[in-house]
């Protein structure tokens, strides 16, 4: 519904940054019990609402000719992810990060992915006519 009603770009662009102050206040929430848990599961649904967003607005950033492609690298990259933070998370932690630079840095990535939607999208925006 809310794809619908704003566009999904924007509520893929909100979610990112939503999440991101999220992931800055997760560490401070954790010394207050009664917040810990509410930004935990704000967390935990915006991320789902970006991949849903994710399948929503991939297959409209490729042309025809191209698309299975497009998606099938789109959904890789995001697998090789899921499988490679949970390594460079325990690598980070074993080089004496604290938990507050380890959310950070991932937090850090999501503003990278904002980025590249919001600059990607106006691009391919005037590139052709399809909507982002």
């Amino acid at each position: 519904l809310a794809a619908n009603r704003f566009g999904c770009r924007r509520l893929l662009l909100g979610a990112l940054l939503l999440n991101v102050a999220l992931m800055l206040l997760m560490v401070p929430s954790s010394r207050m019990s009664g917040l810990i848990v509410p930004v935990g599961v704000a967390t935990g649904l915006l991320l789902n609402s970006m991949i849903a967003a994710m399948f929503i607005l991939t297959p409209q950033a490729f042309d025809t000719p191209i698309r299975t492609r497009g998606v099938g690298l789109v959904l890789a990259t995001g697998r090789i992810g899921a499988i490679l933070s949970p390594v460079i998370a325990g690598l980070l932690l074993d080089a004496n990060w604290s938990t507050q630079g380890l959310f950070a840095f991932f937090a850090g990535s999501q503003v990278l992915a904002a980025l590249l939607i919001g600059f990607g999208c106006r691009r391919a925006g005037r590139q052709t006519s399809k909507p982002c």
